[in-house]
C-alpha cells in the first residue's frame, strides 16, 4: 500500500569523477567503494521500480550529514569544537561536502510530497567545509583564540551540483544553519567542562 518512497543513498556511488562533466545528477555513478557499490546497485533498482513497474520512488544522495545528536558527543565535530575551545590545535586536515541532518529530512519530505519522480535521483549537498572553516567559525562565536588546523592538502573534488533539488525550489540552510549548530555544540561542551 506504500504509494510512494525514497530511497537514501550516498554521494559514494560518484567515485571517480569525470573531468569536465559537473556532479550533477545526470554525472554517471562510478563507485570506487563497496560501500558506493551498494548504494549505486540500490539506486538500480530503484530506477527499476520507479520507471519500469511505474512505482514513485525516487532517490536522494545525501552528502556528509551533521547536526547535533543525542547524545551530543557522538555529534559531527564535537570534538573538533572541544579543541578549539580549549585552545588545542586540531590535526585534521579535512574538508567536504556537508548537509545538515534537518535539510536531509526537509528534502526526502518535499519528495514524498512531489508527484511524478518515480526513478529521479536528487544530490543533497549544502556546503564544503574543512576542519579550518569549522574551527575558525567555532572561534569566532565563542570568542577564543587558538591554533587553526591546517587546510586540506587537495582542493576539493566530487563537489555535488544539485539542480534537481533547485528545480524544485528547494533552500538550504546554509551558513545560518551551520553556525546554529556549531552554537548548540560550543554550549554543549562549555556545559561538558
Amino acid at each position: 500500500g506504500v504509494r510512494r518512497c525514497v530511497l537514501l543513498s550516498s554521494r559514494a556511488v560518484y567515485g571517480r569523477r569525470i573531468a569536465g562533466i559537473p556532479l550533477d545528477e545526470t554525472h554517471p555513478a562510478w563507485p570506487d567503494t563497496l560501500y558506493g557499490a551498494t548504494k549505486a546497485a540500490l539506486e538500480a533498482f530503484a530506477a527499476a521500480l520507479g520507471q519500469g513497474e511505474g512505482w514513485e520512488i525516487a532517490v536522494l544522495r545525501p552528502t556528509g550529514v551533521y547536526g547535533v545528536t543525542h547524545p551530543v558527543e557522538r555529534s559531527k565535530w564535537y570534538d573538533l569544537v572541544r579543541a578549539t575551545l580549549a585552545g588545542e590545535a586540531w590535526p585534521g586536515r579535512h574538508g567536504g561536502g556537508e548537509v545538515h541532518g534537518a535539510d536531509v529530512a526537509r528534502a526526502v519530505l518535499l519528495l514524498l510530497a512531489t508527484p511524478d519522480l518515480a526513478g529521479r535521483v536528487f544530490n543533497c549537498a549544502d556546503l564544503y567545509l574543512t576542519d579550518r572553516d569549522i574551527a575558525a567559525t567555532v572561534q569566532r562565536l565563542a570568542g577564543v583564540d587558538g591554533p587553526l588546523p591546517e587546510p586540506p592538502p587537495a582542493p576539493p573534488r566530487n563537489l555535488m551540483v544539485c539542480r534537481a533539488l533547485a528545480e524544485l525550489r528547494f533552500r538550504f540552510g546554509g551558513r545560518p544553519l551551520l553556525e546554529r549548530t556549531l552554537a548548540e555544540l560550543i554550549e554543549a561542551a562549555r556545559r561538558a567542562q
